[in-house]
């Protein structure tokens, strides 16, 4: 009974951290459009998520060399605006941008021992034609 209730113990251990993640940026709301609009319609929703290789810090947060932090404005716009294009739109909607490192993310930091301390990037919203 003793080893049952270390083995669940364990199992129970192990699924609460393939579960962890951590947000440290988090943007909703937000709108990506040519000029103000009077009427539109929905095209769909989209949802795209981009590994972020980073060095020398904490998955998702602080690291001294972040080969993509000035390049990040960039992305996000080439993910929404390729979304809106395939699509078939001229504008987004509720765009909500994440920033988190999964249990992936915290594993790889751990066995590099903090060298490479990858992060991921979370872009959705709603792809809409105004006129």
């Amino acid at each position: 009974m003793k080893n049952r209730n270390k083995g669940l113990f364990f199992v129970l251990i192990i699924f609460a951290l393939i579960l962890t993640s951590c947000t440290t940026f988090k943007a909703t709301d937000l709108a990506v459009l040519k000029n103000d609009t009077v009427s539109m319609k929905m095209l769909g929703h989209f949802e795209r998520e981009i590994m972020v290789p980073e060095f020398l810090g904490a998955p998702g947060g602080a690291n001294l060399l972040n080969i993509s932090a000035d390049a990040m404005d960039q992305v996000i716009q080439d993910v929404v605006w390729s979304e809106i294009s395939a699509k078939g739109g001229n504008g987004a909607i509720n765009v909500n941008i994440e920033y988190n490192a999964k249990i992936i993310d915290m594993l790889a930091a751990y066995f590099t021992i903090d060298i490479f301390s990858p992060a991921h990037l979370i872009v959705s919203g709603d792809v809409i034609l105004y006129e």
